[in-house]
């Protein structure tokens, strides 16, 4: 996997991350959602938080990082059907 791609990759994780924590953030703060209420009656508040933001911030990582591999696989698919010239690996 080309060096290019790999950094594509953590680039597309970095920002599902940061959408995920945004979300999450969110979902705790507006009060119209009523998830505060659900997370100050469990036992230990700030471990769920914890927990909810974490959760979000993985899933919307992994999921944007895949996302992005298929994104630029089907660009290398597409580019090789249509004949174009695909740029050579250098090592």
């Amino acid at each position: 996997m080309p060096r290019s791609m790999l950094v594509a990759l953590a680039s597309h994780a970095a920002i599902g991350m940061a959408l995920g924590l945004a979300s999450g953030f969110a979902l705790i703060w507006i009060p119209a959602f009523h998830v505060t209420n659900l997370v100050n009656d469990s036992m230990d508040p700030w471990a769920t938080t914890l927990i909810l933001i974490a959760t979000f911030a993985t899933t919307f990582g992994i999921d944007a990082t895949l996302t992005g591999f298929i994104l630029m696989m089907s660009q290398n698919d597409t580019a090789r059907v249509r004949g174009e010239v695909m740029p050579e690996r250098t090592r």
